[in-house]
């Protein structure tokens, strides 16, 4: 009984295992890859990687739990449906008219709280006033939740590949630098791929795959969990998240060979303990049975998005020289840069190419 009830975990879980492997496999064989490997080598990619792959899902599998966790029809009844409404109503009324700490972060994070308020507000009026279709509503609902989850396990993919094929690593400070820096990466990448065809064949992908996975677990809407088996569920959840804080960092400790790329291969990273942070990473995912850390994680990204550049260098990236990058000019700024751009270079994570275009660009700098 409980299987058909993680069904809609076990088909993400497969698929997000699935695609990191074919993942590993391309980049092995990438002709950036330029070493050779030992069969150890091998075997600790393959196996630690989909090891380090399966309790990342875990954890990222929380924020799904969380949305199932509350699915029912008990919290439509009076009158706890109309006091869950008429909190959601004055949240928004106070995110829509009131100076709230949101305004301190500038640009358009009040605004994006405040559709996501509102939009949540209208779907559980909704679901609360028309019974008729409250099923249908949640099987779309479901549908959205299930697209979203694997158009990023799409998505990270397809951008791990191009980062491997630009830098030979799956991801490093360079790639929060990307979130930083939207407009200008947004332009290059424009400039640099076809775009639209991309997304295009990523979103029937997408679809396709959505499909498939609901078609299997819509079983989860058609029989909802009780509270006993969502109690028993969510302790299996705990227990294995748990066991994922102590596996994610073992499993890193593990990427100690001297071939970098076996190293890079067989990693899978975490935004906050990539940050240095992992007190708040452990935090994160010890309560990630809550809505706290689904909160907080937001506003980590807005943050990080709304941060002045050297604000960011300052807390994660200090010594690192970033003045060129910066707009500054001079010969010392250039020196250091391409000092910088010389150690990339030996430690393979550039190719010759790209080493002397980026040198003779800076060169052109003074």
């Amino acid at each position: 009984m409980l299987q058909k009830k993680f069904s809609p975990y076990l088909y993400l879980a497969f698929f997000y295992l699935a695609i990191n492997l074919f993942l590993r496999i391309v980049l092995l064989f990438h002709p950036i890859t330029d070493a050779n490997f030992s069969v150890l080598e091998v075997i600790k990619i393959f196996l630690l990687g989909g090891l380090s792959d399966f309790f990342v899902f875990v954890l990222a599998s929380s924020f799904l739990w969380l949305y199932l966790l509350f699915i029912s029809n008990s919290k439509y009844h009076r009158p706890y449906g109309y006091i869950i409404l008429t909190i959601l109503v004055g949240l928004l009324l106070y995110l829509k008219f009131a100076n709230t700490i949101l305004n301190e972060y500038g640009g358009s994070l009040p605004e994006v709280v405040t559709n996501f308020i509102g939009i949540k507000t209208l779907l559980f009026g909704l679901l609360l006033f028309v019974p008729k279709y409250r099923k249908q509503i949640r099987f779309w609902l479901f549908c959205f939740v299930i697209f979203l989850y694997s158009l990023l396990i799409i998505q990270n993919s397809i951008s791990e590949y191009f980062f491997w094929n630009e830098f030979g690593v799956r991801y490093n400070f360079i790639a929060v630098d990307y979130l930083i820096y939207t407009n200008e990466v947004i332009g290059n990448i424009m400039e640099s791929y076809p775009v639209i065809p991309i997304f295009t064949g990523l979103f029937l992908v997408t679809g396709a795959i959505t499909y498939l996975i609901v078609k299997k677990s819509k079983v989860y809407l058609d029989e909802l969990p009780t509270l006993k088996e969502k109690g028993q569920m969510t302790i299996l959840i705990v227990a294995f998240s748990a066991l994922s804080l102590v596996m994610i960092p073992f499993l890193a400790n593990k990427e100690n060979s001297p071939n970098i790329f076996a190293n890079e291969l067989q990693a899978n990273g975490i935004h906050k303990f990539y940050l240095g942070e992992n007190f708040g990473g452990i935090l994160y995912f010890l309560f990630s049975w809550t809505f706290i850390p689904a909160i907080l994680a937001f506003f980590d990204f807005m943050s990080l998005l709304l941060m002045s550049d050297q604000t960011f260098d300052a807390r994660f990236n200090p010594g690192l020289n970033t003045a060129v990058l910066r707009g500054s000019h001079s010969r010392e700024d250039v020196t250091i840069a391409i000092s910088q751009l010389k150690k990339l270079y030996d430690q393979d994570a550039i190719t010759a190419e790209e080493y002397e275009e980026k040198r003779r660009k800076l060169l052109n700098e003074l």
